[in-house]
């Protein structure tokens, strides 16, 4: 099913993770940021962790992130009910740790 189409089994999907804000924290000791696979598999256990009768058919992020904070990323979830985008974002970088979290989707 697609978001586009706003069925309600969809819309009932994305309104489940707004009311629980942020998907999660997440944090690696890296100096030099977060791979690509890394973060796919993060967004992928944290949906899971959240959402474990849904079934995740892929998990696909733009890139990895930079120690940088503000650093972003686009990832892009599907699964058998919906297609969502979520932004992990870099929210804190301290001796060599860095922490990121998953936004709600869009």
């Amino acid at each position: 099913m697609n978001l586009n189409h706003r069925s309600t089994p969809a819309l009932l999907a994305v309104g489940t993770l707004l009311v629980a804000g942020a998907l999660t924290a997440c944090s690696v000791s890296m100096s030099t940021g977060v791979s690509k696979s890394d973060l796919d598999a993060q967004a992928l256990t944290v949906l899971q962790t959240k959402f474990p009768d849904d079934q995740i058919e892929s998990v696909s992020c733009s890139d990895g992130l930079d120690a940088t904070v503000g650093a972003t990323a686009t990832c892009e979830i599907v699964s058998a009910d919906a297609q969502l985008t979520l932004i992990a974002t870099v929210d804190d970088v301290t001796d060599g740790k860095i922490k990121w979290s998953f936004s709600e989707p869009q």
